[in-house]
């Protein structure tokens, strides 16, 4: 299973910074001539084709394209890819263990004691294990095992990032769509305290209730640039779990307050326990330590076998040994010396060493079957305990959103009130301070459902957007 390959992200881009340029009138173009105005052309097409650059690195990223850009650019998933990668050397490892192994070998002596002579000796050997027990084929099969179990820890490590960039992205959105409310409020209390000042100027109201008025605008105020800073640091985050470089503009697509808790819902419990028992990598990972400790044991048990190699090489030698005939010539020796041959090797008793291996070997089965065991019913229980948790968010709120929409309803009222002067400032900011309490306690409560259905969605393998 091989899940590295994904589209590429296209970035949207909906606008562009101008910088301010500075402008000519018709008489000034006059008095500058032709020739300026060629320059002046050459300059703006400069800066179409810089602004075009840079408005390519300027985009509303969605969350499934802040998913994908992740996955190719986040440093902990390209560091489980690397560990993919070396389980394939080692695989390709196991499979040369079938082939030969060949040597090469070559030395020259030269000697000058009792006249010059000369020696070489080359040659070249090989051996092949024919037989070893059936361990090759064994690790073969360990190694490919081990393929899937680092391309299922990546999928692994890439849900715990996935998870987080989720958690940022909805973090954003909730602070944004809290940005909103806030400025509405702010705009609210702009209009209550020009009100207050008038009244107050006339006797209409106390001074400390335009205190009051005054004190609660410049808090909305504040409470905006506080969220903002708070959005700075959320896309701050998302920008870390992305690994996006500092010239890299970007920003998310805005939330949909409009979405209401009725247009929600979960699936059945059994469906969801399913659906993850057939993609989380946890339960694969559990059952491929079972099948590599499997393989262990069989590995450890074919040192009991036999091996069985073979043998082959050639050398030449060439030279003389300083001797000479009855002619006065010296004697010179040269020629090629084959051989082949086979090597049994078959075990008889090496100090128990190989039955202590086999009985580890079967230790490590059972507690990688129990392990399984454990790790089964503590996913089914992780799952089921996610879910119950999402049916509470959902619950929550759809209640929150109630509240929410009955102190909205109160505050109007009572700001329409304290127009009138049917109520003091001290009642209709005690309705303010309750209707932004229940804001808050609803955009929570929204966005932690949403969050929690979305785990759920990684589990089961589902797209994930929103």
């Amino acid at each position: 299973m091989n899940c590295r390959i994904l589209n590429n992200v296209n970035f949207h881009v909906p606008f562009m910074r101008v910088n301010r340029y500075k402008f000519y009138s018709i008489k000034s173009f006059n008095k500058i001539g032709m020739s300026m105005m060629k320059k002046l052309a050459i300059v703006a097409i400069v800066l179409l084709v810089y602004g075009s650059v840079r408005a390519q690195q300027l985009g509303i990223m969605s969350l499934d394209s802040c998913l994908r850009y992740a996955y190719q650019h986040n440093l902990t998933v390209k560091n489980a890819m690397l560990n993919t990668d070396l389980a394939e050397v080692n695989y390709n490892k196991s499979r040369f263990s079938f082939t030969p192994s060949l040597n090469a070998s070559a030395s020259e002596t030269f000697s000058f004691e009792n006249g010059a002579s000369a020696n070489g000796n080359y040659g070249i050997s090989g051996n092949w294990t024919l037989f070893s027990g059936g361990s090759r084929l064994l690790y073969v099969n360990r190694s490919m095992a081990g393929i899937a179990q680092s391309e299922y820890q990546l999928q692994q490590s890439w849900n715990n990032i996935a998870s987080q960039i989720i958690q940022a992205y909805l973090t954003i959105l909730m602070n944004r769509e809290r940005l909103g409310y806030q400025q509405e409020v702010l705009k609210t209390t702009a209009e209550q305290k020009g009100e207050g000042e008038l009244k107050y100027k006339v006797g209409r109201i106390l001074e400390s209730d335009y205190q009051l008025l005054e004190a609660n605008y410049e808090s909305a105020v504040t409470e905006i640039a506080n969220t903002e800073l708070v959005i700075a640091s959320n896309m701050l985050s998302l920008r870390t779990l992305l690994a996006a470089p500092d010239s890299m503009l970007f920003d998310v697509i805005g939330a949909n307050d409009s979405l209401l808790s009725s247009s929600y819902s979960l699936l059945p419990l059994e469906t969801v326990l399913r659906g993850s028992a057939a993609h989380m990598p946890d339960y694969f990972l559990n059952s491929l330590n079972v099948k590599m400790a499997e393989y262990d044991v069989a590995i450890a048990k074919s040192a009991y076998l036999p091996s069985l190699s073979m043998n082959a090489g050639a050398s030449y030698y060439g030279g003389n040994s300083g001797a000479v005939d009855a002619n006065g010539n010296i004697v010179t020796t040269n020629g090629i010396n084959p051989n082949i041959g086979l090597s049994l090797n078959i075990p008889i008793f090496n100090q128990g060493a190989t039955k202590t291996q086999v009985v580890q070997s079967k230790i490590n089965l059972q507690q990688a079957q129990i392990q399984q065991e454990q790790n089964s019913y503590e996913l089914n229980q992780m799952v089921t305990e996610q879910y119950y948790q999402a049916q509470q968010a959902l619950n929550t709120f759809a209640a929150s959103e109630r509240m929410k929409d009955a102190y909205a309803n109160s505050y109007s009222v009572y700001v329409t009130k304290f127009k009138a002067g049917a109520v003091t400032a001290v009642d209709m900011l005690l309705q303010q301070n309750q209707y932004l309490n229940a804001l808050n306690t609803y955009l929570q409560n929204k966005y932690s459902f949403i969050m929690d259905s979305k785990i759920l969605d990684i589990y089961m393998g589902h797209e994930i957007s929103l």
